[in-house]
């Protein structure tokens, strides 16, 4: 490696780092912050550079909690425990219906995808972010010609 693309990678590095840390200080309230800390700091070594985040939450999947992570290519959920890590990654293509369930006790987050397991996330908070979630990942999931179509899959046989 030249040391010109190492002065790159560094770059890199240092620019996903800053990113992480002004998107967790705009949309994280301390006390998440505090509770999340294991997972912000592991969050950069999970972007690559130029992914942007564009919604955090917190939320709990098959009884951990962890950080819910909406970037411009995926949806992803983090958790880093003491003794195990669970990333579970969707991208977008990937994503056939996604569902919000908020009421006074619970909020909930239900991905479907076309092959494979779904994701179910429970007791996102805040609470506002788990329609907001839904409002883009059902934007950006949906298929080439249907309303709210950013950038989704295409469109499979009739």
């Amino acid at each position: 490696m030249s040391l010109a693309e190492r002065g790159d990678k560094l770059a890199a590095v240092r620019s996903t780092d800053e990113h992480v840390e002004q998107a967790v200080a705009a949309k994280l309230d301390a006390g998440t912050r505090w509770l999340l800390r294991r997972e912000i700091q592991q969050l950069p070594g999970l972007l690559p550079a130029g992914e942007e985040i564009l919604i955090l939450a917190q939320g709990r999947v098959d009884g951990g909690t962890g950080m819910i992570v909406v970037t411009d290519a995926r949806l992803m959920f983090f958790e880093q425990g003491v003794s195990h890590r669970r990333v579970e990654n969707v991208p977008y293509f990937e994503i056939e219906r996604v569902e919000a369930d908020v009421s006074v006790v619970s909020s909930d987050l239900s991905v479907s995808r076309f092959v494979g397991e779904g994701l179910t996330i429970g007791r996102v908070y805040p609470k506002p972010r788990t329609m907001e979630i839904a409002e883009y990942i059902d934007a950006r999931a949906s298929a080439p010609g249907e309303p709210g179509h950013t950038l989704g899959r295409q469109p499979g046989p009739a």
